[in-house]
């Protein structure tokens, strides 16, 4: 098996279209090949999967440790020609959401789901879709599905980015109190109302040391801007 890796100096060079060039064109030329992708952006591992037609998987030597990364790199390229690795700081997601009449039948689901009792677990975007209420640039205000008591707002800027450390301050859906998991943060949106939901997780901004409650819990449901790795939840359980 060959393989090569794809990096840049920033974001926005190219990395991205590069590297779903180079999967094309091995798949092409009837190679199978297995992508991966350097870091927690997990939208650019979708793209990969589509054009590889095999999942695309992510290589972090932050969440993971090191074993636990060439376990993955070794089992995911067991039966392939070429693996292709893009660097980090690809296309990543600006958090959006849209509350469109059409969207109230899923919101509907979503509140009979979780009345059943069943656990939710929710990070990111669908943080935003538990919420109340979300406004969007235009200064509109929409409905969401209500199951949390949050207001978020859009923003032009980047409102939080990097590594993040998270304590668990009370037991909750993924640990026990005072588990210690690693996750990352990218949002162009912010919460600016929160109610009286209790926030299980004492997170630490890895890049700035900035501190705060996060992990917004009540019953069965646990929702948050931290998008924490499956497998770093593994070894911290």
């Amino acid at each position: 098996m060959k393989g090569f890796a794809i990096a840049g100096t920033a974001s926005g060079v190219g990395k991205t279209t590069i590297t779903a060039a180079s999967l094309t064109a091995l798949r092409t030329r009837g190679l199978t090949v297995q992508p991966f992708k350097c870091g927690p952006n997990y939208i650019d591992p979708a793209h990969h999967a589509g054009i590889a037609g095999r999942p695309s998987y992510n290589l972090d030597t932050w969440m993971l440790p090191i074993e636990t990364n060439r376990s993955i790199f070794r089992a995911a390229c067991c039966d392939v020609d070429v693996a292709v690795v893009e660097g980090v700081m690809g296309l990543f997601d600006g958090v959006s959401g849209s509350s469109d009449t059409e969207n109230q039948p899923f919101f509907r689901s979503l509140r009979e789901f979780v009345a059943s009792g069943r656990p939710v677990y929710a990070e990111y975007g669908g943080l935003m879709y538990l919420a109340a209420e979300l406004t969007t640039l235009d200064g509109g205000r929409h409905k969401m599905a209500s199951i949390l008591s949050l207001a978020i707002e859009m923003l032009t800027h980047l409102e939080s980015f990097g590594y993040t450390e998270v304590e668990l301050g009370e037991d909750c859906l993924i640990g026990r109190r005072g588990t210690r998991l690693r996750g990352h943060c990218f949002h162009y949106s912010r919460v600016t109302r929160a109610g009286n939901l209790g926030r299980c997780y004492r997170a630490r901004q890895v890049l700035t040391g900035t501190k705060n409650q996060e992990g917004y819990c009540i019953g069965n449901v646990l929702a948050s801007y931290i998008q924490s790795c499956r497998q770093a939840r593994a070894v911290a359980l």
